[in-house]
Parts: structure tokens; C-alpha cells; sequence
């Protein structure tokens, strides 16, 4: 039982690191490169407006 209870423990505290890392890897990535998707957005977007001007 005791050793049920450790290997619950590590597999909880396992979970949690993980969930951690990957949450602030996520939130890293989207602070490095936030500024280039908004700008393929902003491109598209205007490429967009200015065919359909056009027409």
C-alpha cells in the first residue's frame, strides 16, 4: 500500500510538471512569434480587401 501511495504521488506530481511545462511552452511561443501571425493576418487580410476591389 505504501508503495502504491509513492508511485500515486510521482504520478501526480509527474502530471502537474507536465501540464506546467507545456502551458508556458505554449504561452512562450505565442509571446515570440504573436507579432509575426498578426502580420501574416494583417497581410492576408489586406491582400484580400485589395482583390476584391479590384473586381
Amino acid at each position: 500500500m505504501i508503495l502504491f501511495t509513492i508511485l500515486l504521488l510521482m504520478l501526480i506530481l509527474l502530471t502537474i510538471f507536465t501540464v506546467l511545462a507545456v502551458s508556458m511552452g505554449g504561452a512562450m511561443f505565442i509571446v515570440i512569434f504573436g507579432d509575426v501571425i498578426i502580420c501574416i493576418f494583417l497581410i492576408i487580410w489586406l491582400m484580400k480587401r485589395l482583390i476584391t476591389k479590384k473586381k
